[in-house]
């Protein structure tokens, strides 16, 4: 795989994340998986991180 085309399918994964985690809190859906429910709190770390993920690739994308 080229790297821009790696840098554009990593950008485009985390920003799709980043959208998902974003829609579950405005929405305030809930997640669990068995007994186990993922607080809110998860989604807004994991929208930071998707976010800065996203744009760092974007940007490797464009500087190349």
């Amino acid at each position: 795989m080229k790297r821009n085309n790696f840098f554009a399918l990593t950008g485009l994964i985390f920003s799709a994340i980043f959208v998902i985690h974003g829609l579950r809190i405005i929405n305030g859906w809930q997640f669990s998986l068995g007994s186990w429910e993922a607080p809110i709190v998860a989604s807004w770390v994991c929208l930071l991180i998707s976010g800065w993920l996203a744009w760092t690739a974007y940007s490797f994308l464009r500087n190349k």
